[in-house]
């Protein structure tokens, strides 16, 4: 279970995680290449998760990996799943590239329809030699929840090397399937901390 660390002020929009709140979350590594049982975790990716009562933060940090050129790592790309419904059936998948642009929509299981995203969403990212980091910024009212409360969420976040190439794929948690857009993959489970404070998001 991951924690979605609470902290009392905004944290600071910024692709440097390396400094002030970003530095004291705790931070999750063991990815790996989805689809093959036992694979021991690639080193170079780490995630961590964060609220403010009405924000989740999502912040990914990916080094260059072995083998791998500083011209590749600027390809790249992190995809983030978040089931709120903690259903399997829909999620919301944002893709966040190293030139700075997201993507966000609405995917159903079943069918494969498509719907655009409830609202604004925001990024950062950082690009730097050896390094490339982000942080996706979603406000919790976007968050469509179970009828007990937001209290938890189901989530996967990949790294794509290679688009259309599964063995380039680093992903959290470990996963049987390397369909790592489909929302019965979002199978990571993380739980808020102050849950309290999201009462209002509730009764809304």
């Amino acid at each position: 279970m991951i924690p979605i660390q609470y902290l009392d002020a905004a944290l600071e929009l910024t692709g440097d995680v390396s400094t002030g709140a970003w530095a004291n979350l705790l931070w999750h590594e063991k990815f790996t290449t989805p689809g093959r049982p036992g694979a021991e975790p690639t080193p170079g990716t780490a995630f961590a998760m964060a609220h403010d009562g009405d924000n989740l933060y999502v912040g990914v940090r990916c080094s260059v990996l072995q083998g791998k050129t500083q011209e590749q790592l600027a390809r790249e790309n992190v995809q983030i799943v978040l089931d709120p419904e903690q259903s399997g059936e829909r999620a919301g998948i944002f893709v966040c590239y190293t030139d700075g642009k997201t993507s966000s929509v609405i995917l159903e299981d079943q069918d494969g329809g498509k719907e655009a995203w409830p609202g604004e969403i925001d990024s950062a990212n950082r690009l730097q030699s050896g390094q490339y980091s982000m942080v996706l910024k979603v406000p919790l009212s976007q968050l469509i929840h179970r009828e007990d409360g937001l209290r938890r969420i189901q989530f996967n976040i990949a790294r794509v090397s290679e688009h259309g190439v599964p063995e380039s794929l680093l992903c959290y948690p470990t996963l049987e399937q390397t369909q790592i857009w489909l929302p019965h993959n979002a199978i990571g489970e993380a739980v808020f901390e102050r849950p309290d404070l999201l009462g209002a998001l509730d009764r809304k």
